[in-house]
């Protein structure tokens, strides 16, 4: 859990709620599906053992023992649900690497990302011995815009409505989705990821509200003129100095490794 202090919005502390552990696998090692769970929330570390977050609950525990079941359904809880992954989901999970931290909604993007890292690595460079690095904004980026759930979701969004106005047969096609989420991204989040935007911070609210306040402005410029490079032009954004490294994608970076 995050608090502000008051009196100073942008000094936020962190302090845990608790801890529960929920179990991955069935004692065979089959994966647990489609379950919910009801995870009894411990207090101290997880190397602790029988540590209550709040104490207190058991000691006002009656001689009752119908009061007695009652005080234990005070202590916190946690609920969890996991579901099975679809047959799409399944599809893009295996170009992903084996464990991946994210939201759902941002998989169809994660996956067309490795496939078009597989095909600039593999496919279309002329010497696949050759460590320079290539000429993609869009690789060297994206990994750094799925720390930043604001632009992500704008990405998402610009990119869903320029393939509504595609053919059910390109919507189907790899290659068009994926020139399309590129296209999407040097048009809308290329010029913001390099504007002079409040670094994003979850649990800072003047931080995140700043950062929305600008992109909004970019959002409504750029619709405007049909086109968000029409935004650069807005006075009202900064933007960093023009530099030839954010054009380059290093063949040797972390993400080429998992690839290949």
């Amino acid at each position: 859990m995050k608090y502000l202090q008051q009196g100073d919005p942008e000094k936020v502390s962190e302090l845990s709620c608790g801890w529960a552990f929920k179990p991955m696998f069935e004692e065979n090692g089959t994966l647990i599906l489609n379950k919910e769970y009801d995870l009894m929330v411990n207090g101290g570390t997880p190397f602790e053992k029988d540590v209550e977050v709040d104490p207190s609950i058991a000691r006002r525990t009656s001689s009752s023992r119908f009061m007695s079941l009652l005080s234990r359904n005070k202590q916190p809880t946690l609920v969890i649900k996991t579901n099975a992954a679809n047959n799409e989901q399944k599809e893009r999970f295996d170009v992903l690497p084996s464990v991946v931290v994210g939201k759902v909604p941002y998989l169809h993007s994660m996956a067309l990302y490795r496939h078009y890292l597989a095909c600039v690595l593999l496919r279309d460079r002329d010497n696949l011995q050759s460590t320079e690095p290539v000429f993609e904004p869009f690789l060297a980026h994206f990994p750094q815009l799925l720390e930043m759930p604001d632009l992500t979701d704008l990405l998402l969004e610009r990119w869903d409505l320029k393939l509504k106005s595609k053919s059910r047969t390109d919507r189907r096609d790899v290659e068009v989705l994926v020139n399309t989420l590129v296209s999407t991204f040097t048009e809308w989040i290329y010029p913001l990821m390099h504007a002079h935007l409040p670094t994003y911070k979850a649990g800072y609210p003047n931080s995140i509200k700043k950062r929305a306040e600008l992109i909004s402005a970019f959002k409504i410029k750029g619709e405007q003129k049909n086109t968000g490079l029409a935004a650069m032009l807005d006075p009202s954004i900064e933007y960093e100095p023009f530099d030839m490294k954010e054009l380059s994608f290093s063949v040797n970076g972390p993400q080429c490794i998992a690839a290949v």
